[in-house]
């Protein structure tokens, strides 16, 4: 049925309109008044009817000569509450009306009624701990050890709280006075005993805050520096390395375990593979060769020549400080920083003697705008931002180029990453779907970078990208030796993927300035300062938490007179600390505690971070058996524990992406401790490739079949990140609309697809 629009009123009919509604709510307001104003005289004719009654009752009484109970207990000079109880309990006879004659409070024995008193009054907690002349804690330790016994529970309205008769309490009255001086001895010594822990902590603390001593890394040798800056494929890269492989030795450092084996491969291609090795957290390959590849924290302190590869990561939060560390203090002669022209600021901040050399782009960047996906061309790389929009894109794409499109994105194990990038290399896929992982020195033979979104979330809010952001990423555009430019551009054609060209365009020219003029992205001015193994040397595991805190409030203060220095983000180090246990650090090694206290684990409140907290405490135990500080515990020190199902044909692509992810972090652990907690390279080899038989299998499914981004109720398109679309959430959710069908929520709203609706 067509859908009926809606009448435009005159201005007269609105007028007219509004006149009837204010008149509808002034006779609504006039009827509650008068409803007020009766309910107020019935409850005053109420009042008064219960007045004359309470002067006719007390006329009664007068000319029978009965007396209240309050007038009775005033007449006997004992308490109201008392001749209550003797009432209750019989021990008191009254009238009907429950007045008691003259004739019969003139008769009564005050001794009768203490007595009944004495033996029926009830008393709670607290007023009897009073009657004691104790704690109510002591009453209540009494009834959990039995010295007291409680008449009754009474009802409460969050519980039920004890009763207790006067007889009791006076029968037990020296058990409770000996239990609470015992209580009291107790508290005493505790206090004493707390006070006498802070006292040593604060010695302790005072101890260790005189022992530390925060500086800037150190070397034996001075090198020659120089800085290779410019922007993506500008070959500043490739001019560090040939210069290392004139050397013959040396290392090069990266950020990622990829990129440190991609360049282990080219130069085993130019030098030999006798000649080169390859050192990561979860690899050792001819670790003792003259050439080495490794990630960055693997840098040794001593090495002929260094290649620090990406040295804006010198400004992470997280890693930073080993680039800082290996740009500060590792000993050789000749050292080689590569990265863009943007940390040329920082690098200019610290006062070293560097030559500073600068590239250009081999080929140009052309901006081509919208591009649909019926024209996507091969070496178009797409680019979305989170795992879902990657492969609601490649299923789309699909439809067009069939089994011709890959997916890349920072949960793929690494092994799935290099069978994407080899199948978009050598040509068996068209386009390859991606996220901002490709800004992280993946090099491709592209020619064209897509943006499907222009935001991405960023841990807090969904946010425009920054040009900086979207330059690391459309810079792989154009391989030199592949094509001849580099095409950026937006893909479109999709409801929830709106990107905006002013964003991408923003990351395709630099329009900051360096101090020195220099045309930059962003002016990078700050290194990372982390602490190094050495500062804590001397100190047992068990005060680091300590010295953490302590080395922190230095490092502040030299950063203030280092002004292109930050303290680094120090939570995950306090956290793989908190998940070990104090008693655990107690009994390891300082250098096996060190390197699980930077275990590639980050133990967060998440649930994978639960599953790391828990790998992590069962990879501590099972070192302190292995080396020997610690007893085999009772369940075994095996930390494989239902780390491989025996069948994973039931597992999704998601579960055994986390699975591959903790497989890595078992090849980190046998790697630094074979045998230890059962863990052997071979059986972590074996699962290894049943998961990543599994997870190949799986992707290429998901490329054809996933449902992300269509609506699980109507098939029509919804953004990746939402389950259903806008209208069937609503018919699910319904929510409160004025006459006019806006909705009237203060304030407007925001749809699935992230815009703003008033």
């Amino acid at each position: 049925m067509a859908k009926r629009r809606k009448q435009k009123l005159t201005p007269e009919e609105c007028r007219a309109r509004h006149l009837v509604n204010v008149a509808r709510e002034q006779a609504r307001v006039e009827a509650e008044a008068r409803e007020r104003a009766d309910a107020l005289v019935a409850e005053a004719a109420r009042l008064a009817a219960v007045a004359e009654e309470g002067r006719r009752a007390a006329a009664e009484r007068r000319v029978s000569g009965a007396l209240t109970p309050v007038e009775a207990a005033r007449r006997l000079a004992i308490p109201v509450a008392d001749l209550r109880i003797a009432i209750k309990s019989g021990a008191v006879p009254t009238r009907p009306d429950g007045s008691l004659l003259a004739s019969v409070v003139g008769s009564l024995d005050l001794a009768e009624i203490e007595r009944v008193v004495r033996d029926a009054d009830p008393f709670k907690t607290l007023k009897a701990a009073e009657y004691v002349g104790v704690e109510p804690e002591t009453i209540r330790k009494a009834v959990k050890t039995e010295v007291l016994t409680p008449s009754d529970y009474g009802a409460w309205r969050f519980g039920s709280y004890f009763i207790f008769r006067r007889r009791d309490l006076d029968a037990a009255r020296g058990a409770l006075v000996e239990l609470d001086r015992v209580r009291l001895d107790r508290r005493t010594k505790r206090g004493a005993a707390a006070a006498a822990r802070a006292e040593v902590a604060a010695a302790t603390r005072r101890e260790i805050a005189a022992r530390i001593e925060v500086s800037l890394p150190t070397r034996t040798r001075t090198p020659r520096i120089v800085a290779h800056l410019g922007p993506t494929n500008s070959g500043k890269t490739h001019a560090a390395l040939v210069r290392l492989c004139e050397l013959g030795a040396g290392t090069y450092a990266a950020p990622l375990r990829m990129m440190a084996r991609e360049v282990y491969e080219r130069l085993s291609m130019t030098m030999g593979p006798e000649q080169v090795g390859l050192v990561t957290g979860e690899e050792r390959i001819n670790e003792h060769a003259p050439l080495i590849a490794c990630t960055t924290e693997m840098v040794p302190s001593v090495t002929p020549a260094l290649v620090l590869d990406e040295a804006h990561w010198l400004a992470d939060r997280d890693r930073g400080p080993a680039w800082t560390s290996a740009m500060l203090g590792v000993a050789c002669d000749e050292l080689h920083l590569v990265g863009s022209t943007d940390v040329g600021p920082l690098l200019a901040a610290t006062g070293l003697p560097i030559e500073v050399r600068r590239y250009e782009r081999f080929t140009p960047l052309r901006w081509i705008g919208p591009v649909s996906m019926k024209q996507l061309a091969p070496a178009t790389i797409v680019v979305a931002f989170g795992r879902k929009a990657v492969y609601a894109l490649a299923r789309d794409i699909e439809v067009h180029r069939p089994g011709r499109v890959g997916v890349l994105y920072g949960a793929m194990p690494i092994e799935e990453r290099r069978r994407q990038i080899a199948a978009f290399i050598e040509g068996q896929t068209d386009v390859l779907v991606a996220t901002d992982v490709l800004g992280h020195g993946v090099n491709l033979p592209a020619r064209t970078v897509l943006f499907a979104e222009s935001t991405k979330f960023d841990g807090r809010v969904r946010r425009p990208l920054e040009p900086w952001e979207v330059a690391q990423i459309a810079g792989r555009a154009g391989r030199y030796g592949y094509h001849d430019a580099g095409y950026v551009g937006l893909l479109t054609g999709h409801v929830w993927a709106n990107p905006s060209s002013a964003v991408i365009e923003a990351g395709l020219v630099p329009r900051k300035s360096a101090p020195d003029g220099t045309p930059v992205f962003r002016i990078i001015s700050w290194a990372q300062l982390g602490p190094s193994r050495s500062m804590f040397i001397g100190f047992p595991p068990t005060v680091w938490p300590i010295v953490l805190e302590l080395w922190d409030g230095r490092a502040r203060a030299l950063a203030n007179e280092h002004r292109y220095l930050e303290v680094a983000d120090l939570g995950p180090t306090r956290r793989r600390m908190a998940a070990i246990g104090p008693e655990l650090l107690a009994n390891l090694d300082p250098d096996d505690a060190w390197s699980l206290a930077h275990a590639p684990l980050d133990p967060d409140e998440t649930e994978s971070g639960t599953v790391a907290a828990w790998l992590l405490h069962a990879s501590a135990v099972a070192v302190a058996v292995a080396t020997g500080h610690r007893r085999m515990p009772p369940g075994g020190t095996s930390i494989a524990i239902d780390m491989l199902p025996p069948d994973l044909t039931g597992a999704d692509l998601e579960q055994a992406e986390h699975l591959a992810e903790r497989l890595v972090f078992l090849r980190w652990f046998a790697l630094h401790w074979p045998g230890a907690g059962e863990m052997t390279m071979p059986e972590i080899e074996r699962a290894e490739r049943a998961v990543l038989d599994l997870i190949r299998v799986l992707v290429d499914q998901a490329i054809r079949t996933n449902r992300f981004g269509v609506c699980q109720a109507c098939g029509q398109p919804s953004a990746p990140w939402f389950s259903s679309c806008e209208r069937c959430w609503h018919d699910s959710h319904p929510r409160r609309y004025g006459w006019d069908g806006e909705d009237d929520d203060e304030g407007g709203r925001f749809d699935q697809f992230g815009r703003r609706r008033w």
